[in-house]
């Protein structure tokens, strides 16, 4: 489970909850082999590209926020962006 605390108009503040039901890339960067480490980093290295476009600061995108999705070999991040 993940929440996000967004900030919205001049009045409201609400959390948004969300359940990511995927590896952690964090927590279980270990048990990936090599082949799936080096398209987690690929990917995670796109994900901080359109990120320097967008002018997003690096310490917003980590690997704590980070989610792998095995079966589609594909990158989650929580802030919702995808590498591509």
């Amino acid at each position: 489970m993940s929440a996000r605390l967004i900030m919205a108009h001049d009045h409201f503040t609400y959390l948004v909850m969300e359940h990511i039901d995927e590896i952690r890339v964090e927590k279980d960067y270990d048990s990936f082999d090599a082949i799936e480490r080096a398209l987690i980093l690929t990917e995670f290295f796109r994900l901080l590209a359109k990120a320097h476009r967008r002018r997003v600061v690096n310490g917003d995108i980590d690997l704590k926020h980070l989610f792998w999705r095995k079966e589609k070999k594909q990158l989650l991040s929580l802030t919702g962006e995808t590498p591509v």
